[in-house]
């Protein structure tokens, strides 16, 4: 009898752990299950990753194209403030320059009369004009029907 007891409870023993061998045995293949998400899941985080990295590179190099496009817009821009600076100058020179051309044509009166005229340098004296030297080197004379007198 002791010993039919005693297989009874081995056999109860023997089930009990065949159910545990069984959860086990789900518990491990959920694991396995859940391992295999989690590969899935880095193969997958690393291919984002490197598509990152490769879209980090592409602009990088297009953020190094527009600091050299800027760059040159920067010295195009000074080129064009020292091109304005001596423009500036040079209108400057040249008001001073029309200024002064005014001021010494303004000391002259230019009259036009009928027939031949001497020019009056002078109040009160009359000669014929001289004979002057334009810029290109020709001798040229006044026109006899016009009096320029000094002011």
């Amino acid at each position: 009898m002791r010993a039919e007891e005693e297989a009874k409870r081995a056999r109860t023993q023997l089930s009990a752990t065949q159910q545990e061998v069984a959860v086990a045995v789900d518990a491990v293949g959920l694991v396995h299950g859940a391992l295999e998400t989690i590969v899935a899941s880095c193969t997958d985080a690393v291919a984002l990753t490197q598509a990152i990295a490769s879209d980090n590179a592409a602009q990088a190099e297009a953020i190094g194209e527009i600091t050299s496009a800027v760059t040159q817009l920067d010295r195009i821009a000074q080129q064009n403030a020292g091109m304005v600076t001596e423009t500036s100058a040079t209108a400057a020179t040249l008001a001073q320059d029309i200024a002064t051309l005014a001021a010494r044509a303004a000391a002259f009166r230019y009259d036009s009369r009928d027939g031949d005229a001497p020019v009056a340098i002078e109040p009160g004296r009359v000669t014929e004009p001289a004979p002057r030297r334009a810029p290109t080197g020709r001798t040229v004379r006044l026109a006899p029907s016009r009096t320029l007198q000094r002011t």
